[in-house]
């Protein structure tokens, strides 16, 4: 969770969650009649979060964080990322829908790295409150972790900025995901993998399939227009 948002106004910014231009521009944005100016290169992080029981939102902005709607696609990527129940990466925590789902499947071991201090303080409560065993939270970036982390046998990624920071993170996936591990990733609305980080993959020798999931959006949310989703599994061959 790195790149954010701020909007100069409340009225309603129909964005994407999961924005991410790292380009020093602005943005125009229009819901409606509405026009409302994006400034990038603002670090959310700089910014605190309200919590409602079905999403997450900057500030009064309105803009939306993460909704509960989405648990069938974080399901998904649970059972994807915990298959093996050997050692899982999650990168970002959110609402904790993911790290429960793939708690569910009693993983080896389950690092979890979420950048928001807000967010971490709620992630530590859940692994407390949950008794998590095998739980590590890593605080920060996951840029700054990177030394931090070894080799895993499910890798699930999903931040708010993640567009901008996919090819970053995949360019890593070599180093991180094991032979016949699975990764996987928030495409939102996308129907397959974007072409320059489907390029980097294939020029790693990773191949991927796509599994197909049903999800309504709440009617409030701002960044999704289509009830049928893909979940990419990025596999490392074994040689």
């Amino acid at each position: 969770m790195v790149t954010g948002l701020r909007a100069k106004s409340r009225a309603c910014p129909s964005i994407l969650r999961r924005f991410g231009d790292t380009s020093p521009r602005r943005l125009l944005i229009a819901s409606g009649a509405v026009a409302v100016y994006v400034t990038a290169m603002v670090d959310y992080l700089d910014h605190d979060l309200t919590f409602f029981d079905d999403r997450i939102e900057i500030g009064d902005t309105g803009i939306q964080v993460m909704m509960a709607w989405e648990e069938p696609l974080m399901c998904c990527m649970a059972e994807l990322a915990a298959g093996r129940r050997g050692d899982v990466l999650e990168i970002g925590f959110g609402m904790g829908i993911c790290a429960t789902a793939i708690q569910k499947k009693r993983p080896r071991s389950h690092t979890i790295v979420e950048a928001h201090p807000q967010i971490v303080v709620r992630a530590e409560k859940w692994r407390k409150v949950n008794d998590q065993d095998g739980v590590t939270l890593l605080a920060g970036r996951w840029q700054d972790v990177m030394d931090q982390l070894g080799t895993y046998d499910g890798i699930a990624f999903d931040v708010f900025g993640g567009v901008g920071q996919r090819l970053e993170f995949f360019a890593h996936l070599p180093r991180l995901l094991r032979p016949g591990a699975i990764a996987t990733l928030w495409l939102g609305d996308d129907r397959e993998l974007p072409a320059d980080l489907a390029a980097i993959l294939r020029r790693d020798g990773f191949v991927w399939r796509y599994t197909r999931v049903n999800a309504i959006p709440d009617k409030r949310c701002t960044y999704s227009r289509t009830n049928e989703f893909v979940v990419p599994a990025i596999t490392r061959p074994r040689r």
